[in-house]
Formats: structure tokens, C-alpha cells, sequence
């Protein structure tokens, strides 16, 4: 079985039970995008750590906390979607720590038919009232024209966000990436 099956598997379990629009305060809405036509795709929550066994993991479960996502397209615009993932954590320490290994957990669609091509860093990434900041760029294959991913992850507080935009190559400039990280922060940092 392919781990983009048992990622989804794994999801499945974690969120049974669990209503799919909690945690959906922390997000950002459709209203809170900058430009006009932005649509709600969907909303999905899930027990953080669930089937983890790291320190910050089981206290997350303890403190009974909901990693939630939403996605966004752009009008009737295929080329350009936007995911919004946050994951709340017991402490801003165990945020710094999951968002250490974060790249390998956040979730990317896993029934994309799109091929990587090629990864990289971005370094000078900065995000107003966000600690940790990775942004990666990420272009790929296989869709009717090369398409390009950027994303962006980061700590505030006790919170992990992520905030991955996909579109055809260009139509996504780092500038709106982090305006977007920059709400969410925002947003994040006002919940506490």
C-alpha cells in the first residue's frame, strides 16, 4: 500500500467523530482574501497527533486539540487554489518542535496526478508576527499546463500554520503568499 493511501487512511480515522467544520474559527474565510470571487471548496478537521507518538503529539491529544484546512479556488479559476492548514498545539514550544518536521506531514493533496519536478528553499521569507518561517516552491508536471506550488509554514504561538498556494506557473507571486500568512498570523495570534 502506497503512504499516500495510508496518509489518507490515517486522516479518515482521525477525523471520525469529529465535526468537519471545528476548529474553523482559526481559519481564514473566503471574505478575509484579498480580490474578488474566492470560493470555499471545503473544510476538513481531525484529532491532531492522532497515530503519533512524539511528546507534542500526545499532549495535543490530550488537550484534545483539532488540526483544521480549508480550501479555496479562485472563481471558476482551476489555476489558482489555495489551502489553509492549521494545527494547534499544547504550547509554542511543541508548535517550534512539530514544525520542525513539518514539510514531511503537512498535508498535500495525495491524489494529485501531478509529478515534481523540482523543490526548492526560499530563503528571506519573513512573516509579520510568525516565528520559524519555511517557504518552499515546489513546480510540477502533468496537468494541461506546468503548474507551480508555493508554500509557506510557520509558528504562532501555540499554533503551526500552513499556507500552500497552487496555480499555473506565475499566477501566484510570493507578495499574496504572505499577505495570506500574514492574516492568518493575524488571525492566530488573536485567538490566543
Amino acid at each position: 500500500m502506497s503512504n499516500a493511501v495510508l496518509n489518507i487512511l490515517r486522516l479518515r480515522l482521525a477525523s471520525v467523530g469529529v465535526r468537519q467544520s471545528s476548529n474553523g474559527e482559526l481559519l481564514l474565510a473566503p471574505a478575509d482574501l484579498s480580490g474578488d470571487g474566492w470560493v470555499l471548496l471545503g473544510e476538513y478537521s481531525w484529532r491532531t497527533g492522532f497515530l503519533r507518538l512524539s511528546g507534542p503529539a500526545r499532549r495535543a491529544r490530550r488537550a484534545r486539540s483539532l488540526t483544521a484546512i480549508r480550501r479555496f479556488q479562485l472563481g471558476n479559476n482551476a489555476g489558482k487554489n489555495l489551502l489553509i492548514q492549521v494545527i494547534p498545539c499544547a504550547s509554542s514550544l511543541d508548535a517550534e518542535i512539530e514544525l520542525s518536521t513539518a514539510p514531511s506531514r503537512l498535508i498535500r493533496n495525495p491524489r494529485s496526478a501531478l509529478t515534481i519536478v523540482n523543490q526548492r528553499t526560499v530563503d528571506g521569507i519573513e512573516v509579520s508576527g510568525a516565528t520559524n518561517i519555511m517557504a518552499i516552491e515546489l513546480n510540477a508536471t502533468g496537468a494541461d499546463k506546468p503548474t507551480a506550488e508555493r508554500i509557506i509554514c510557520g509558528s504562532a504561538g501555540k499554533y503551526v500554520f500552513a499556507v500552500y498556494s497552487q496555480g499555473y506557473e506565475n499566477s501566484w507571486v510570493w507578495e499574496e503568499i504572505i499577505d495570506i500568512a500574514t492574516q492568518q498570523t493575524a488571525k492566530l495570534l488573536a485567538a490566543g
